[in-house]
């Protein structure tokens, strides 16, 4: 269910972004706008408990903090509503929804009270019920990479709702609503996204529980290699900023790995081959960012 969610949200998003630039020619297909902010932020949280999932499939560790993700991944989707339909982002968002008025406002500020007592009342009740499965990998292992993955996902959506939330920060404390400038999100959210492109890849090569040192060094030369070339490639090609081509490396990295262990995987058996190709995916889409959001031409004319 968690995977068939974050399939239709993230099918959603990708449709927006379609539809801002293609249908509307609005030149950018993502603003940092608090509505779209608002639909990622849900969906991060849940890619993010899909990996923990899966190291509690395998090995039996991360129970509660599974249930913690799911709950407050549906806890993001009624605050989300709240920040779009609720008025409070009516003047910093190019998305102006009229104030519905003070009954709307506590009625959904209610209802993500009730859902956040309902949810984590029933898991402090049950906590002491859970297994509590000593954690046995050691940091070389596809659990720790698959936890840092999550934990570093997580942080991404914590800093993008803190800035989607300022306008409703700088009101309680300046009295006036201002929206953060977008840099504020490439500056926080770039170099999570190279850790999280660089663990897609490593985490891609280690095995259950424990891997080998020099297995693990030797699996990652030839896309280390690879990467390597590509980004000289972009250097020459005249790309100097040192985050992007940065990023562009762990995204190449992360790329050419996963093709290497999904070509692996299916040859062998095609129905466990999901999870490199979703991080082709990843790679691809983050490779595009660095393509059309920061090397693309832009005029503005009067007509």
């Amino acid at each position: 269910w968690t995977v068939f969610g974050s399939a239709v949200l993230g099918t959603g998003i990708i449709l927006g972004g379609y539809w801002a630039y293609e249908t509307l020619g609005w030149g950018g297909y993502w603003g940092w706008d608090p509505v779209e902010n608002s639909s990622l932020i849900p969906w991060l949280v849940c890619v993010a408990s899909i990996h923990t999932m899966m190291a509690q499939r395998r090995s039996g560790t991360f129970v509660r903090t599974n249930l913690v993700l799911s709950i407050m991944c549906f806890i993001m989707v009624l605050y989300s509503t709240f920040l779009t339909r609720s008025g409070v982002l009516g003047e910093t968002s190019v998305h102006s929804f009229v104030n519905p008025g003070n009954w709307a406002y506590w009625l959904l500020l209610g209802v993500i009270i009730l859902f956040g007592l309902l949810g984590f009342g029933l898991l402090l009740r049950r906590m002491k019920e859970m297994p509590n499965v000593p954690v046995e990998h050691s940091i070389f292992s596809r659990e720790f990479a698959l936890f840092l993955g999550a934990f570093t996902i997580c942080f991404a959506a914590v800093f993008i709702t803190i800035g989607t939330s300022s306008p409703i920060i700088t009101n309680i404390f300046k009295g006036k609503a201002a929206a953060v400038d977008t840099s504020y999100y490439v500056k926080t959210i770039l170099p999570l996204g190279i850790v999280i492109a660089l663990l897609s890849g490593i985490g891609q090569l280690l095995w259950w529980k424990s891997s080998d040192r020099k297995s693990l060094l030797n699996s990652m030369l030839y896309p280390l290699i690879s990467a390597i070339l590509f980004t000289i490639g972009l250097l020459i090609v005249g790309v100097r900023d040192t985050p992007v081509v940065l990023f562009s490396f762990a995204s190449s990295f992360a790329l050419f790995v996963n093709v290497l262990v999904g070509y692996r995987v299916f040859r062998g058996n095609p129905k466990y081959a999901g999870g490199a190709i979703a991080h082709i995916g990843l790679a691809l889409l983050f490779l595009g960012f660095v393509s059309s959001a920061r090397y693309d031409d832009k005029q503005t004319v009067s007509l």
